[in-house]
């Protein structure tokens, strides 16, 4: 089965089980997606979400008990070798929403060469576009993860909301930043949204934005990227000027090669609006039109290269799918 088309029968509930177990033989980094689907049958979510657990890195042992394949009805299917894990390794071999629950649990990895070794879209080069890379309607979709991905990636998630209204847009009255040029950093600006998704809990939230043209999302992107340096350390101000507190700005190491994505620590202090204390970890990604916002109350784990990397990892790999499954969409617009 072509792996794109095993992609997208995990995300249509008609896919039944046999399909399921075909998947899981073919592609078992794909275990998370199998085990949230509705029709998988029991012995194959308890295989997938062990294999998620732990990363199993042998081949399945015929002599030993039969495999999900089997049990769905004689296919005979077996999930084949995994890579085994290297301790702190990160790994990005599964494509789409896939890659937020196995790079955060630790079950794809490996010690000898690029995390990237295993064949995904973003080690192989991008399809053409017949168009310009325009994500619409609920093609932005593509860029939110699972539930079930977000609570590996992010321990500690709970119920998540998805939505699709755009924000409202009001006055500030008259509070602003210092300088002006940091304002993004405190008040955002969503003028030029055409569109939104968003995956929310209590302690976070991920959201893509979607604007008219891809010049529309590189303004509002490089409106932060193009900032950091200057706002590490910026005033909040009321209408006469007096300071009601200040943000703080720290700048993140990304993995090197990272392209289009900026991540930092944002931090709020002294008596302002909206709420002071904040602290958050912020990651920014532009693709095409699109702008993808992570925020997520800050943990100390963030601080550390190798957590850092599975989110960032996790961002870039659903990027690049998502410019693979809309390839493959334009010819049916």
């Amino acid at each position: 089965m072509d792996r794109t088309v095993a992609w997208q029968a995990l995300h249509s509930a008609d896919t039944d089980a046999e399909t399921l177990a075909r998947i899981a033989g073919e592609y078992p980094e794909f275990a998370l997606q199998i085990a949230s689907h509705p029709q998988c049958y029991d012995e194959l979510a308890l295989w997938a979400r062990s294999v998620a657990a732990t990363g199993a890195a042998a081949e399945t042992d015929s002599a030993s008990a039969s495999s999900p394949a089997e049990d769905a009805g004689g296919s005979g299917i077996r999930p084949g070798v995994w890579i085994g894990i290297a301790a702190g390794a990160v790994a990005v071999i599964a494509v789409g929403g896939g890659v937020w629950g196995l790079i955060a649990s630790g079950v794809l990895g490996n010690g000898v060469g690029s995390p990237l070794d295993a064949g995904t879209a973003a080690d192989a080069e991008r399809p053409e576009l017949d168009g310009p890379e325009v994500y619409v309607g609920d093609e932005l979709e593509w860029f939110l993860p699972e539930d079930s991905q977000l609570r590996v990636l992010f321990p500690g998630v709970g119920s998540v909301s998805r939505g699709a209204e755009l924000g409202g847009i009001g006055e500030g009255e008259g509070v602003h930043t210092g300088p002006e040029e940091c304002s993004m950093w405190f008040w955002g600006d969503d003028w030029a949204v055409v569109g939104l998704r968003t995956a929310s809990w209590d302690n976070g939230a991920v959201a893509v934005r979607g604007f008219p043209t891809d010049d529309e999302a590189e303004h509002y992107f490089e409106a932060y990227s193009d900032t950091v340096d200057v706002c590490t350390d910026f005033a909040i101000l009321g209408p006469d000027e007096a300071e009601y507190g200040r943000v703080f700005i720290e700048s993140l190491d990304v993995p090197a090669g990272t392209e289009s994505l900026v991540a930092v620590r944002r931090t709020e202090g002294g008596e302002m609006p909206p709420e002071s204390g904040d602290d958050t970890l912020e990651l920014l990604s532009l693709e095409g039109n699109t702008v993808t916002t992570v925020s997520v109350v800050w943990d100390d784990r963030f601080s550390e290269a190798s957590e850092l990397s599975k989110i960032v990892a996790a961002v870039v790999e659903q990027r690049d799918e998502a410019f693979v499954a809309l390839a493959d969409q334009m010819a049916l617009r």
